[in-house]
Order: structure tokens, then sequence, then C-alpha cells
């Protein structure tokens, strides 16, 4: 058979795509292209690439320059092992063997479900700077190698391009891609057709004529690994050879061909005692003849206990590198789950990675091993603090003191608490000691002091007034309302504040008092303080104003669940298996979701102007540039909303902003499964909130009416929720995951996390965000109560707003 050339696929694909294309599930489909306007394609090896959207789902088109022997025999056995196997590294693929039309002639084609990440090169790229990501990358495919052995799986390819890595937080999630020469046992005895990139592969390989096998990837595994474990301690050995590699990582095809003249390995040689080992079992395999005298990645790591692994993880919490202290107290967990010192340091390094709930739970597990560890009692002591759990706090710090009565952390950190929860004094100021094992005497004498005990007064006083600056200090960035701390904090912490400086100002009055009965030298003394208090008199005031403000903007939010509806606890149908529905709402599964409370309505402008009045960095004006695409309140003149739309939804609302909002009314966004059950009024098996059918007296969509309309114009469902399809569509809390209903939990669902992690940790979510419900301008299609939309969680739009839920306590 004479192949088509890339050439001739991509004037086919770009061309006449309805004709060309022949694969009946890609029928309709529509070619990417780029901001370019060209055709967007992947070329490699013996194929090229096209990325081809059909509704909501995008397909990887792969097509073959040139014969991959047996193909339709190989690819079949390859889908049914991976299929049986259940493992999370592959996408799902079919072979068709008349999928497109070249000249007249149809030619085969895989259809492969597009995998979403970043290649290893420009993933290196993009986290060149956070390298400690790299030990987790690391980590993680060795344990997606260690899973492909134990299944006799073998890619045959391993290599930049065929490697995608996507990243959330902490976490590194892989997919491999090009299954042209995977090796699955059924095919034990086929011939090595295609032998990879020789920057990856053993130079014995590149010679070809061997038969592919199980051990075809212990080589390249061994060059990945071992390249970016070498990057997460040395990062600057990639700007310095990763042009020297073409292709490949830190290894040319110069330096596996002959290592003992190579930089590369010359520079790995300087480095920890791991990579030097590791490196020089690679400078041995280059060497060896017979690729089966190799071993698997995990036989040849330097095996280490509990202890290195420790260590090295305190070493990382000494420099302040949390999150890469972390990969390596796991490591310590995993050989030793009783190993207290690897617990402990694990807790640290969730504590300052604000992770307060996973820093209490290893600390009790360090604790019920050790009764007396007085560190793991301080870390939950502080957790719990952290946590605002106040009693908890107190209870772990207590037993730090019967463990040691002169711990000075533990003291310290209760005298803080009890602190706060008392109105301090000037003179509860002053007896403030950098340790708290000293006593501070203050007497006070009926008697006229004297001039010395003047003096010392005096000296109180001042340092008490600077106390006072300082503490004004604090409360000025207070008034910034942080939007880590609702408003209804901020007030009763002003309110305090502003007790104390009352007190304060009382005391100051009454040692000016003194002073001049005693010595009317000091007249300046006292006309400085007077000063003084007049200056904080005045800051009083602004304080007063600012908590009438805040006052007057929470009281709507305190407690309120009037205009929320109670969703009872229970189980439902989620999805839908209608075949002209799209596939990512398949298959309909059960469902059990706990007791919340759900907006009647939409968040309207005001409530959002509210919002903003009281967060000042979430204004049009402030909100930092990586939580939006450049279009935040583009309808807003300024910090206001258009004319005569206080009761329309907000929208151009970002899902970072809309989550932002619901923490500040102690609430959050919902998750798509307490969305669906609200959407669906308690009613079986129905497309559309109230029944099967909808129309336009029903909600305000497929742009009947052009705009949005205030919220409650349309009829609420069963459950009294108010256009919760059409107006806007809404936020949920969920990570988009096309597949997710396959394998989605039983109980209170969401894809992407859990909800204490999505909530807690909402700034660094990078990933595409559910949207649910259709907007003003959507569809009847597309306000359907099972219907899945996705964005960018920076994405604004006149048809996105939200609403929001709170659990039932």
């Amino acid at each position: 058979m004479q192949w088509p050339g890339r050439a001739d696929y991509t004037q086919a694909v770009r061309d006449y795509p309805n004709i060309s294309i022949k694969d009946q599930k890609l029928k309709g489909g529509r070619p990417r292209y780029g901001k370019d306007g060209f055709l967007i394609s992947f070329a490699g090896g013996f194929s090229i690439v096209f990325p081809i959207e059909i509704v909501s789902q995008i397909y990887a088109l792969r097509c073959w320059t040139q014969e991959v022997g047996n193909a339709e025999f190989r690819y079949k056995e390859i889908s049914t092992y991976l299929k049986q196997a259940g493992l999370p590294y592959f996408v799902d693929f079919e072979y068709v063997l008349e999928g497109i039309l070249i000249n007249g002639v149809k030619h085969p084609v895989t259809r492969m479900e597009w995998a979403k990440g970043e290649t290893l090169r420009d993933f290196i790229e993009q986290n060149i700077q956070d390298a400690y990501i790299f030990r987790t990358v690391a980590s993680e495919f060795q344990k997606m190698v260690a899973s492909l052995h134990k299944h006799q799986i073998a890619h045959g390819d391993l290599q930049d391009g065929n490697i995608l890595l996507k990243r959330n937080g902490t976490d590194i999630s892989i997919k491999l891609i090009d299954y042209d020469s995977l090796f699955v046992p059924t095919l034990k005895g086929q011939p090595d057709q295609i032998v990879g990139l020789r920057e990856y592969q053993h130079p014995k390989r590149m010679e070809g004529g061997g038969h592919v096998n199980e051990k075809v990837d212990y080589f390249s595994e061994l060059v990945i690994y071992l390249s970016f474990l070498s990057l997460s301690e040395k990062p600057n050995l990639w700007n310095e050879f990763k042009d020297k590699t073409e292709k490949g990582l830190l290894f040319s095809r110069a330096d596996l061909n002959n290592p003992d003249q190579s930089d590369i390995f010359k520079e790995l040689e300087k480095l920890s005692p791991e990579i030097q080992e590791l490196t020089a079992t690679l400078k041995e395999y280059c060497t060896k003849y017979d690729i089966d005298d190799l071993q698997p990645l995990e036989e040849i790591l330097p095996k280490h206990d509990a202890k290195f692994y420790s260590e090295r993880g305190h070493d990382h919490i000494n420099k302040h590198r949390y999150n890469e202290s972390i990969p390596e107290f796991d490591k310590a967990i995993s050989l030793d789950p009783n190993y207290k010192e690897a617990l402990y340091g694990l807790g640290l390094a969730y504590l300052h990675s604000n992770k307060y709930s996973d820093a209490i739970g290893v600390c009790l597990q360090a604790i019920n091993i050790d009764a007396n560890y007085k560190e793991a009692y301080q870390v939950l002591g502080l957790a719990h603090f952290k946590s605002n759990k106040d009693d908890e706090a107190i209870a772990a710090l207590n037993e730090v003191l019967k463990i040691d009565p002169n711990y000075f952390p533990a003291r310290q950190l209760l005298d803080t608490i009890k602190s706060s929860k008392t109105k301090p004094t000037l003179t509860s100021l002053n007896k403030t000691s950098t340790n708290p094992s000293q006593k501070v005497n203050s007497q006070h004498n009926s008697k006229p002091p004297t001039q010395s005990t003047h003096g010392m007064r005096l000296s109180k006083s001042l340092i008490g007034l600077l106390t006072i600056v300082s503490i004004f200090s604090i409360i000025t960035l207070i008034l910034q309302v942080d939007e880590k701390n609702d408003a209804l904090s901020e007030v009763s912490e002003l309110k305090r504040q502003q007790s104390s400086q009352g007190t304060n100002i009382q005391e100051l009055t009454d040692d000016i008092k003194t002073l001049e009965k005693a010595n009317g030298v000091l007249s300046r003394e006292n006309t400085e303080l007077k000063s003084q208090i007049s200056e904080k008199n005045k800051e009083i005031k602004g304080l007063n104003d600012r908590i009438q403000t805040l006052e007057s903007i929470n009281t709507q939010y305190q407690n309120d669940t009037s205009r929320m509806v109670l969703i009872s606890a229970g189980e439902f149908k989620m999805g839908s298996d209608d075949p002209n529905d799209y596939l990512d709402e398949r298959p309909v599964h059960r469902v059990y979701v706990d007791a919340f409370y759900i907006d009647k309505f939409e968040v309207t402008n005001q409530e959002y102007k509210d919002f903003i009045t009281a967060n000042p960095r979430w204004r049009k004006d402030n909100i930092f540039s990586g939580y939006h695409d450049g279009n935040y309140l583009k309808n807003w003149n300024g910090n206001n909303y258009p004319n005569g739309k206080s009761n329309h939804p907000v929208t151009y609302v970002s899902w970072y902003a809309a989550m932002a909002y619901a923490q500040w009314v102690d609430k959050r966004l919902p998750t798509e499964a307490e969305w669906e059950k609200a959407a669906r009024g308690g009613i079986l098996y129905v497309r559309y909130p109230t029944s099967n059918q909808i129309n336009s007296s029903d909600a305000n969509y497929d742009n009947n009416i052009g705009d949005t309309m205030p919220t409650g114009s349309y009829p609420a469902n069963r459950y009294g929720i108010y256009d919760i399809v059409g107006n806007v569509s809404e936020w949920c809390l969920d990570e988009y995951n096309r597949n997710y209903y396959s394998n989605s939990q039983y109980r209170n669902p969401v894809a992407g996390g859990n909800i204490d992690e999505l909530t807690g940790e909402f700034r660094q979510q990078e990933t595409v965000r559910v949207l649910r419900g259709g907007g003003w301008s959507s569809s009847g299609l597309r306000v359907r109560v099972s219907y899945r939309s996705f964005q960018k969680p920076t994405y604004t739009s006149p048809t996105i707003g939200f609403r929001c839920v709170k659990p039932k306590n």
C-alpha cells in the first residue's frame, strides 16, 4: 500500500473534514486551529495527529505515514489487555480500519481520547523555578513504571512527547500516549519495529532487529527518573544541557554512547550519594550488550530506611522548603508507619502549608505512638489555633506543659490564646514578658509617688503607648480586610481593640494628672501625651465608623438561611443515559449527598457590591491579575454595578472570585452532585427542573431576552429554588473530569480533591472548573439538569454567575 504523506493528511483534514473523516464517532467533528489560523497538528515517528473537537469532547485523530506491522491485530490486543488491567495511565482509544479518505482510498486511523498535560520538556521549562516538584515527578513516575511492570506492560517509546504531566498544586498525574510500540503479554514474540528516540534508549536497541518484551523500558525509565531527580537537586543543569540533547532531557545520544567522556555524567557524579549511585548504574547499563540483563527501576533504586527520608524531610523543613519535605516524610512513613519523627515532621510541613486538618491528623498519629511527644502536641496546638479551635488548642498545649512545665513555645502560645479571649489593658500589656518564667510585679500605692516612681510610670506609659501604636498599625493592616478572615471576625476584633484603646487612654490620662501634681517640669511630656491621645481618639472614631459599615453589611449574612432552601440528605440518580445527550453525562449513577442549604436565588450585583466594599482586594481595580482573564466585572462602572440591575445576577465573575465571595458569607460553591440534586427538585428522571419539557415561560434561555433578568423572575422548582437553569450558568466547586461519572464515589462526590482542600486552597487550583445550568444565551439542550460544561477558573462571561451552599451542621 502507498501511504499518504503528512501533507496529504493535512490537506484532507483542513479543507474537507466532513468528507475525509470516515470514523463514525468523529463525523461532524471540527479540526482545531491555532491563533495564527493554521491547522493544529503534531507530527512524529511514522504518524501525524490532529485534535478533533466534537460536541464538548476533544479526540486525537492519529494517521500513519508508513506501515506499522500488523497494526489492527496489535491495537485489538492492546485495547483488550489495558481494559482488563484498568490502569489510570492510559487513555481510551480505538483502531478504525477505514477511518480517513485520502485521494479516494480509505486508510486506518486511531481515535484516542485527548490527553491533557504538558510534555516532559515543557513541564520542566514551566516549573524550573519551582524545582522541588521534580522530585515528586520522579516519585510518581517510579510508581507508574512499577505498576506497568506488575502487569507485564512496556510502553516501548518512553520519551518527552509520549509522557504528559499534569500538575495540581503539589500533586502530579501522568498519562501515556502513542501506543504503536506498546507491549502486552499477548504480543510476546512480535518484532521490535519502533525503537524510540536515541536520547532515551539503550544504544544497542537502536541497532534494531530484536523482539519487544516487558523489559524494553528498563533503560529509558532510568534515564527519565535520574534526569528529574537530578534537576530537583540542581536545577541549573537544565539551562546548561537542554540544548545539547535535542529532544532529550539531560542526556544526548553521544552521552549514552560514550558515558566516560560525557560532561553530564561527570556533573551528576558530583551530586548527592543517591544520584551518584544511580549515575553509576546508568553508566554500567550503557555498556551492557544484552538489554535482558537490565533490571527494573524499582529494583535498582538505592535502598534507604525510614530514618534517611525523615532526616531529609527535616532538612527541607529547616530550609523552609515545606512542599519538598512532604514526599520525603511520606516515603519514611510508607517504610515505617510508626516512625514518629516522620509523622511529626509531616505535621509541621502541613502546618506551614496551611493544611491544618492534615497536620492535626498526623500529629494525633504521632501522639498515639508516643503519649509524651511534646513537639507533636505543640504542632497539634498550633494547628487547632490556626483552625480557630481555641479550646482544642488550649487542651493540646496543656498536655505539653504537663510533660515539660518549662517548655517556652507552649507557654507563649497558651498565653497568646488566653489573652485573646480577654480585653487587654495597658497594665497587662506592660506585664508581658519575653520569658513566661519571669514574673513582673506591679503595685499601685495610694500615696503620691516619688519622682523616681513618676519616671518609672512615665516609662511604662510610654511603653504602653508604643504598644498602642503597634496595635493600631496591625489594625490598619486588618482594615484591608484579607479575604481569609470574614467580616464578622473583623468586627469582633475591632470592637475588642476599640475597648482596649479606651482603657489605655484612661490610664494615660490618669498618668498625666499624677505627673502634673507631682512635678510641673514634666509639662512638655504631658503635652506630647495629650497630643497622642487626641490622635488616638480620632483613630477610635475611624474604627467606630468602620465597625458600623461592616455591621451593616453583615447583618443580612450572619447565620442567615432565610434566603436558602434546605435539601434533605439522601440518594438520587445523577447523569443521563439518553443517547441524544452528551457522553460526559454518562453513566447514570447513584449518589448520596448529606443535607445542605442552597441559595434560593443567584448572587446579585448588590450582594456582590457588599462583598467588594468589605473586601477591597476583590475590587475591579485591585484584584490580582492571576484571578481573572482581564474582563472581571467588565459591565461595571468602576466599583458600581450597571444602573437598574441591583437584583440581577452578578456576571463577569471568575471561579476564584465566586469562591472568595462564598467564603466571606461563610458558605461555599456547590459540588456538582449538590447542584444537580437541588436542580432536579426531588423528581425522578426529569430533564428540566420541573418536567421533561421547557419553554420561554419557564426560564431565561435561548436568547429569548438577550440579557439577564432579575433573580426570581421565573417559577421556582419544587424545592423553591429560582433560576436554577437559565439566566446565568453557575460555577461549581468541582474540577471538570469528563469520565468522572465512571468512577465517582458514592457519598458526597467531588472531583479534583476533597471539599476542605478545594475550599481551603482554592487560590492554588488551576484546572478547569464545572459550570451548570446554562445561561440566557444557552440552547434548550444546555439548560437540562444533567448538562455539564466547564471553563478555566480565570474565565469571566456575561452569561456566568453563581449561587452558594452551606452544609447543615
